[in-house]
């Protein structure tokens, strides 16, 4: 019986936790990556090196992306 008490504390508590968790470090990771990849994609169609703030409008792209990435 005190089992049971026990297994529906645990189901209660991770019932709760499960609305606050939105992604782990893998999809994080990967999700930067993918944003760093476009941005590359950006500067390389305008024939510049990765980094140069030359082309504003990627980085503000990535920016935008990074920030999408991040949890709330």
């Amino acid at each position: 019986m005190q089992f049971a008490n026990q297994m529906k504390i645990l189901l209660i508590f991770l019932c709760i936790l499960s609305h606050s968790v939105s992604g782990g470090p893998i999809s994080y990771g990967t999700c930067q990556t993918a944003c760093n990849k476009g941005a590359m994609s950006c500067y390389g169609s305008a024939g510049v090196i990765f980094g140069v703030g030359a082309v504003l409008a990627c980085g503000l792209a990535q920016g935008s992306c990074m920030a999408a990435c991040t949890p709330f």
